[in-house]
């Protein structure tokens, strides 16, 4: 009997995580691999991790933390997560 694996996508505010992983004080955990954490929540017996969708804006006036946040969001985009780019308003 073949079983049918559910396909799962994932939806990921990035502006939440980001400060939650900022006041732990440890930046390494920053480039946190999405794809790998997800992966970790999902039988894959049962399910395939078919899509992330990681939602972001850039803190243009901030140009340090601006350009750190541009090169986290390639590698996600080197794992296949999709970056849909907002505006920041704060």
């Amino acid at each position: 009997m073949t079983t049918i694996r559910s396909r799962i996508a994932c939806f990921i505010d990035g502006f939440n995580p980001y400060h939650a992983l900022h006041s732990l004080k440890r930046p390494e955990l920053k480039w946190l691999d999405l794809r790998k954490l997800l992966a970790n929540f999902i039988d894959p017996s049962r399910h395939e991790l078919t899509d992330i969708y990681y939602f972001l804006a850039y803190a243009e006036r901030l140009p340090g933390p601006c350009s750190r946040h541009k090169e986290y969001v390639r590698a996600l985009e080197g794992v296949r997560c999709h970056a849909d780019h907002g505006t920041f308003q704060g």
